[in-house]
């Protein structure tokens, strides 16, 4: 939910009913995808971490729009959090000589969370659970046949 002020910190999967075929569900994790980044291209983590990207969501009654670099680091570069989600990208609005580099940046960024050595995969069979930081782990799903049902919630940490 990258187009939430202050997206939840964790998330929860319970695996209700299976597809007939596919709908294995993808994790990745950011924080490593994000080191990686940094060693084998320092100058595309560059601009991934200080270049605004907007992202927004509407619905019926529900309207949210956040404009954030993909991955947010403190001052120790360490990843805070990660945002990435293709269809809440808003259009890109960047000066025209940042637009080249940014989206070299961003395929590179895409093709190191694309790997299978950053992803761990995996079907949610009826019962199954899976927890994960939603700050840095981002999560996706393959394509499936028949009825398919994932109950999905998000919460924090208490005070």
């Amino acid at each position: 939910q990258p187009f939430l002020d202050e997206p939840p910190r964790y998330q929860m999967l319970h695996g209700l009913r299976a597809a007939d075929e596919g709908g294995e569900s993808i994790l990745v994790d950011a924080r490593a995808a994000a080191r990686y980044l940094r060693e084998v291209g320092e100058e595309a983590f560059r601009i991934i971490t200080t270049t605004p990207v907007t992202f927004h969501r509407k619905q019926k009654a529900f309207e949210r729009i956040v404009t954030s670099p993909l991955l947010a680091i403190d001052a120790s570069g360490a990843l805070q959090r990660v945002r990435h989600s293709y269809f809440t990208f808003a259009p890109f609005a960047l000066p025209f000589d940042q637009m080249e580099p940014f989206y070299r940046a961003y395929q590179r960024f895409s093709r190191v969370i694309h790997e299978p050595a950053h992803q761990w995969r995996f079907l949610l069979a009826p019962g199954d659970f899976v927890l994960y930081d939603n700050h840095r782990t981002l999560h996706a799903r393959t394509g499936f046949r028949g009825p398919r049902w994932v109950r999905g919630i998000y919460f924090d940490e208490t005070p």
